[in-house]
């Protein structure tokens, strides 16, 4: 026997019929299962648009002031990362492909430093290891080439360098 409160109705009008069958408590303890289950789905989606909402509010803008090395790009750094990681991950991922331009354009630099060197100076003093890093290397070149070509015209240096305007050496293969 169930004791309930009389004085609360709720409770009253949730009582099973007194006389119910084992098949009518299972149909109606089944009914209520998926009553819940739709009741909490409901309340997940209230909760998952209201997170969008809340999303989409209107952007606040700020004007940042001072003198020059005074901090405002580290203070803007640290309100981005505080307030918009989503954001901060997508610009962190987009400047990738600059961060490797640069390396690579370094890494051709020291390539034709030593390959210039190579050919002007003592043949003697420079090993097989000398030339097989210049071998090993030279495919650099093609991926500069593709890197600079995938960012666009602004990412090609304003004085093209010499390996830009020659055709790259032999040993050099392309990869697939």
């Amino acid at each position: 026997m169930v004791c309930v409160d009389l004085d609360d109705p709720l409770a009253f009008a949730l009582l099973p019929p007194p006389k119910e069958t084992a098949e009518q408590r299972s149909a109606r303890e089944h009914a209520e299962a998926e009553a819940r289950e739709t009741s909490e789905a409901i309340d997940n989606q209230i909760r998952q648009e209201k997170i969008i909402l809340k999303k989409k509010q209107k952007a606040t803008k700020i004007l940042l002031l001072g003198q020059s090395e005074s901090g405002k790009s580290a203070f803007l750094k640290s309100f981005r990362l505080q307030y918009a990681k989503d954001q901060w991950l997508e610009e962190r991922l987009a400047w990738r492909p600059v961060i490797y331009l640069n390396l690579i354009r370094n890494a051709v630099e020291v390539l034709d430093s030593l390959q210039q060197a190579m050919s002007q100076m003592n043949k003697d003093r420079f090993t097989d290891k000398h030339r097989l890093l210049a071998l090993r290397l030279s495919p650099l070149r093609i991926v500069l080439v593709d890197l600079e070509k995938c960012l666009g015209p602004g990412s090609q240096e304003i004085f093209p360098t010499p390996h830009l305007l020659s055709d790259p050496p032999e040993g050099c293969i392309r990869p697939a």
